[in-house]
């Protein structure tokens, strides 16, 4: 699955025949081996922080600040756009692993059990029913099959786009790995391009948007998604308001 993974997280081309094939072998490990879902899990998360590490260096080799904005802002954008399609193969993945998780549906998660094998049948029998739900979840991924979304696949969206496991494990991954490093180089840079274009001068308002937007989405917690913007973009914007506007307020004063 890996060669497969890495392209996902590239955004380099992948065939709607691997695309396909991604969904079934995640289901065989799952289905077959006791220790598949952990297994998975686990080198995704490798996998994802490796890809992390390696944004970061393209990141911080910008030493120019607005240069330093400009490269976050790419591989962020291109990271969370495939937040949305990443988790799609692996619901197989997440339902064991939720599955496991709950004492009251333990027996559910159990490898080889009989209600496991028969509430994923129309992915796991024969090859057609397979093949079926892949091209649905296939086409929702924008991949390059063609076709439209089937209901059950769209249906299944809203469940991957807030609850998955496999895209909090993304969010809160690049959150670790390389958004606490640099937020402080950030958020110092957007505030100067903010005291740039307060005092009449040209700026991009693009980067400091796309700033904003990653602090904006980057949260995982379901219950509170401002939560990380609130607490360090929204901080530091208010607080370089106030020094702002307390120092012109004193110029004004002076003045007239």
């Amino acid at each position: 699955m890996r060669p497969v993974v890495l392209s996902l997280l590239k955004q380099e081309r992948v065939t709607p025949s691997e695309w396909q094939e991604l969904f079934f072998a995640v289901h065989l490990v799952c289905l077959w081996d006791d220790k598949g879902p952990l297994k998975i899990h686990e080198s995704l998360q490798q996998d994802i922080v490796a890809y992390i590490k390696q944004a970061q260096c393209r990141v911080l080799a910008q030493r120019e600040e607005q240069a330093l904005l400009k490269a976050y802002i790419v591989e962020w954008r291109k990271f969370f756009t495939q937040s949305n399609y990443l988790p799609l193969p692996f619901a197989k993945l997440e339902s064991c692993l939720q599955s496991k998780g709950s004492s009251s549906s333990s027996s559910v998660s159990s490898s080889g059990a009989g209600a496991s094998s028969s509430s994923s049948s129309a992915t796991a029998t024969g090859g057609g029913a397979g093949t079926s739900h892949n091209s649905a979840a296939c086409a929702s991924a924008g991949t390059s099959s063609g076709g439209s979304s089937s209901s059950s696949s769209s249906s299944k969206k809203p469940t991957h786009a807030e609850d998955s496991i496999v895209r909090k494990l993304m969010l809160d991954s690049w959150n670790q790995s390389i958004f606490m490093n640099i937020k402080h180089r950030l958020q110092e840079s957007a505030m100067k391009l903010v005291h740039a274009e307060r005092n009449g001068e040209a700026f991009d308002s693009q980067l400091v948007i796309g700033v904003r937007e990653s602090y904006v989405n980057l949260c995982s917690n379901t219950e509170d998604k401002l939560e990380i913007y609130r607490e360090n973009f929204e901080a530091a914007y208010l607080h370089a308001t106030s020094s702002f506007y307390r120092l012109k307020a004193s110029e004004q004063l002076q003045t007239n």
